[in-house]
């Protein structure tokens, strides 16, 4: 579907291991602490949202979600619910959604079947998987690209990617392997902004009332 190495879809195995241990770190217990002003000033913004235009107030939600994990992971501001930053975030969360329950599809268990024509029969998957590529794939290299870009040019920005590309250049001039690569790198902050994009509650009340119960 387009996606860098993510933990979402990666196999048991060493690298699962290790993106589970990076993704692992920032979010422990006696560090989330640290997230929490920019949680409060997202959540200002969300409640102002919320009273200036009530019957969007989706839209402001959405925002929120959006806002809080493109900063923690690329460092970027989202500037309104309109920002197309929200809009990318949206459509990959769908294609998520739509897309089925991870190594269930045939092309799981039997990998070359993705070569094969998606008209075949049983190839809905592979369908799917077609059609929501380029979305994943703007979400997954979109705000990379851009958190690369300022590195440099805004030395006080904090993020995973900004950490994790310290270190990477780090060991590059030293001459260190880099167990997590670039690719790594890019992947794991895709799935700081999926998991948190997807942990508001739903927007249909009946779904609501529903998990509150």
């Amino acid at each position: 579907m387009g996606w860098a190495p993510t933990l979402t879809w990666l196999r048991w195995g060493p690298k699962y291991q290790l993106h589970r241990k990076v993704l692992q770190s920032p979010f422990v217990k006696s560090r989330v602490g640290q997230y929490q002003s920019l949680q409060q000033k997202e959540a200002l913004i969300c409640c102002k949202g919320l009273i200036e235009d009530p019957e969007n107030w989706p839209n402001a939600v959405r925002r929120f979600s959006v806002a809080v994990m493109l900063k923690i992971a690329y460092g970027i501001e989202v500037e309104g619910p309109d920002s197309p930053w929200v809009k990318l975030a949206e459509d990959t969360s769908d294609a998520i959604g739509k897309s089925g329950a991870p190594a269930s599809s045939i092309m799981d268990r039997f990998p070359a079947t993705r070569y094969l024509p998606d008209w075949l029969p049983c190839m809905e998957r592979l369908r799917y998987a077609r059609a929501s590529r380029p979305a994943i794939e703007k979400l997954t290299s979109l705000p990379f690209e851009m958190a690369l870009s300022k590195i440099g040019m805004k030395p006080g920005v904090k993020s995973f990617v900004h950490t994790k590309m310290g270190i990477w250049n780090a060991n590059f001039r030293e001459g260190i392997r880099n167990d997590f690569t670039l690719n790594d790198i890019k992947g794991a902050a895709a799935t700081i902004v999926i998991a948190g994009n997807d942990t508001p509650e739903p927007f249909e009340p009946e779904w609501s009332f529903k998990g509150q119960a």
